[in-house]
């Protein structure tokens, strides 16, 4: 157990020229700088170690706000397993186990809050933060970038609003915005054809489209969403899903 110090050590890492964002940051077609690099220690507050508060906050760190518009961040915990945690600024942007799946946006100027929280990680087991490390790569992003996923047939689907369709062949995708707000999506399938699609998000009305979107779309900029593509009839013909690409273009406002 570390002392009860919650003063950590951090280093800045300013690069001054840019860096190309494939190798580096898979998936978005942009450029990006890295300007901070942000680690601090953690300690549970006193009688928080445990379950008696499923949710309740374990410990927080807060990092000093700059001119980056985005932050990565790691929590290395001393028990070994992945803790629960949410990114903070006035409000949450992001909650995620062990380390955030992508760049999350952040709003320039203002301190981010990292709050390490008892629970359950998705999908996984409990968070039980004993104490550690956070790690927080702060980028500067244009609002608008690019992300391409591919995606082949993996089994059937039951497509449909309000009365479901028959049962189809289906391939699917998944995307988190990272705090953008809007999405315009394209797909490509080798086949040639033009293949229909769904945009399935919690909380949100599911978004129907052929090929492309007519321009973005709203979504939740704090969730992820699933494109789900399938096989029956587009407009202008059949829409056979084989194989390809989903290309979504992200902007933080319209």
């Amino acid at each position: 157990m570390r002392g009860s110090s919650m003063k950590g050590r951090a280093a800045a890492l300013l690069v001054g020229c840019a860096l190309l964002v494939p190798g580096l940051l898979p998936g978005i077609a942009t450029a990006k700088v890295i300007e901070r690099e942000v680690v601090e220690q953690y300690e549970p507050l006193q009688g928080q170690i445990g379950f008696e508060q499923p949710g309740a906050i374990i410990s927080s760190v807060t990092l000093p706000g700059g001119r980056e518009n985005y932050v990565s961040v790691e929590l290395v915990d001393d028990s070994g397993q992945p803790v629960l945690a949410e990114i903070v600024q006035q409000d949450g942007i992001a909650a995620f186990c062990g380390k955030t799946p992508e760049p999350v946006r952040i709003t320039p100027g203002f301190d981010v809050t990292i709050q390490i929280h008892e629970g359950r990680c998705f999908g996984s087991g409990p968070s039980v933060a004993v104490g550690g490390e956070v790690h927080a790569t702060f980028e500067r992003l244009p609002f608008r970038a690019t992300e391409t996923k591919a995606y082949s047939v993996v089994g059937n689907a039951t497509i449909g609003i309000d009365d479901p369709m028959p049962i189809v062949r289906s391939a699917e995708v998944y995307f988190l915005p990272a705090g953008r707000r809007f999405v315009s999506l394209e797909t490509t399938d080798s086949s040639g054809s033009t293949v229909g699609a769904k945009v399935l998000q919690e909380g949100h009305r599911s978004e129907l489209f052929c090929g492309n979107t007519d321009g973005p779309i709203a979504i939740n900029p704090k969730l992820p969403f699933k494109v789900l593509l399938f096989s029956g009839v587009c407009s202008g013909g059949a829409s056979g899903v084989t194989e390809g690409t989903v290309t979504a273009t992200f902007e933080r406002s319209r």
